[in-house]
């Protein structure tokens, strides 16, 4: 128990406790306290300034993508500004985040036309997460653009298919979309490259485009039943279904043509086509809808006249919607 003495000024004192800085445990205790907040802050804090600084960038980025009185000429900067602020991993993850209103800047810089930032955006970004491309495939479909949806690659193909076109050295199909006579009709013309040799291997073949506020793929199948299909490639779609549609499928023949000639347009293409004709309605409920055919003995004959020189198969689709 500590003494108490009397001091001539009348204060009295008790004895002082051991020095903390003369205390073992104390000492021990310091060292720790000191190695856990040279370990641990710096790494609190980092994060803390990065969260903040992706909140800004972000906020600028909504502005970019939507907010009124765009200006292009300033985007490069604005991104570039944010881009500096972050690592390159972080602000690429941003931009592909859907967090903007459930979707992910670009597909809002897509939707809104805002190229400009759609370019700027693609910059900083090495390569594009699934949930990322199944966005844009959205933003495309929104759009009807086939030209961004082919420039980025965005169709659904089995690997394997993938694999052997590139094996193969064979170019990507094209598909070339053009509004029709009527408000809502539209003509696919579509080049598949190697087709038989590509059809006979996998046994399949897709290709998908966009048209009309919908993604659609042209399904060919060889197998026990030979079959062409064309349909929907997903269900959800932006606009309610039509209650009627009607489509042709036209193969271009190359009969009596001793070699390639340039691709003639569509409109020339008609008195030349191996047409196949059918409507049908659509059926609420279904998973997918669809017109199919089935093929005739011509995609296995290797003199056939519908491929040309090349091997290459020109196709056209005409859709028309009610």
């Amino acid at each position: 128990m500590a003494t108490m003495e009397v001091i001539e000024d009348g204060k009295s004192i008790t004895s002082p406790p051991p020095s903390y800085k003369t205390t073992p445990s104390s000492v021990a205790l310091a060292g720790f306290v000191q190695r856990t907040l040279s370990h641990s802050c710096p790494p609190v804090l980092s994060l803390l300034q990065t969260t903040q600084k992706q909140k800004s960038a972000l906020s600028q980025i909504r502005d970019l993508v939507s907010a009124p009185g765009f200006t292009p000429s300033s985007v490069v900067q604005v991104v570039s500004n944010c881009a500096a602020t972050l690592p390159s991993a972080v602000f690429s993850h941003l931009l592909q985040t859907p967090n903007i209103e459930g979707h992910n800047a670009l597909y809002w810089a897509i939707v809104n036309n805002r190229r400009e930032a759609f370019s700027a955006f693609t910059a900083f970004i090495p390569r594009l997460s699934s949930i990322c491309c199944s966005d844009l495939r959205l933003a495309c479909m929104m759009t009807s653009d086939q030209e961004l949806f082919t420039q980025l690659n965005l169709g659904h193909y089995p690997h394997k298919d993938e694999l052997l076109r590139c094996s193969l050295g064979c170019l990507p199909d094209e598909v070339e979309v053009h509004q029709g006579d009527e408000p809502c009709q539209f003509v696919a013309c579509i080049r598949i490259r190697m087709f038989q040799k590509r059809l006979h291997i996998r046994r399949e073949m897709d290709v998908e485009f966009v048209a009309q506020g919908r993604i659609w793929r042209l399904h060919f199948h060889l197998g026990e039943f030979r079959y062409i299909v064309i349909g929907l490639s997903r269900l959800k779609l932006p606009a309610p279904l039509p209650s009627q549609a009607h489509c042709d499928i036209m193969i271009k023949s190359h009969r009596g043509k001793p070699k390639c000639t340039t691709q003639p347009a569509y409109s020339q293409w008609r008195h030349e086509q191996r047409t196949l004709h059918w409507g049908t309605r659509w059926k609420p409920g279904h998973e997918t809808v669809a017109f199919s055919h089935w093929l005739g003995d011509w995609v296995t004959d290797d003199k056939t006249e519908y491929v040309d020189c090349d091997g290459t198969l020109h196709a056209a689709v005409e859709m028309s919607l009610w």
